[in-house]
């Protein structure tokens, strides 16, 4: 399992003019591959995600808005890659926009290596998550996430963007 802790800089958001709100899940498909993020609180998703049995439908809570000391975790599935002598070879790449504009790049790492049990086309739970957590000196605001999956089999990638709501209050008193 592979997460990435993320905290970060100040920032006072200034006026906008269209209010954007947060998307805590999205999905997207190139051909026969398919990926699914979402945006959850639930820390123990792997857990749940394992002790489902195949043929369930998976239920993850999402959210949209995270406060000072929240975690939130951007989790990953995907269907229809290729194997290559019984295992996939995924990797996955992620870019957080903070509302400051700085910007977080994860660069990209294998996220799903094991062996293809099952079809090809069930859902899997990628081994590549992002734990965000909210600390004083990061900004408030509109976080955006873009999650990046390539199957280097057949040469398939996918980009999907969630995004979620940092609320950290401001420390000036």
């Amino acid at each position: 399992m592979f997460v990435i802790w993320l905290g970060l800089c100040v920032f006072l958001p200034g006026p906008t003019l269209a209010q954007e709100t947060a998307k805590p899940w999205s999905h997207v498909a190139d051909g026969d591959l398919k990926l699914a993020v979402v945006v959850t609180d639930n820390a123990d998703y792997e857990k749940l995600w394992y002790s489902m049995p195949r043929e369930a439908t998976p239920h993850f809570s999402t959210i949209e808005k995270i406060g000072l000391g929240q975690t939130a975790f951007v989790v990953a599935f995907f269907a229809g890659a290729a194997a290559k002598d019984s295992k996939f070879q995924i990797v996955c790449e992620a870019t957080i926009k903070k509302p400051n504009g700085e910007l977080v790049e994860v660069p990209p790492t294998p996220c799903f290596s094991g062996p293809a049990r099952g079809p090809l086309t069930d859902l899997r739970l990628v081994d590549f998550s992002l734990g965000i957590n909210a600390e004083p000196q990061d900004p408030s605001g509109l976080w955006r996430i873009e999650y990046r999956m390539h199957d280097p089999i057949t040469s398939s990638s996918c980009k999907v963007g969630v995004s979620l709501e940092v609320d950290v209050p401001d420390k000036k008193t």
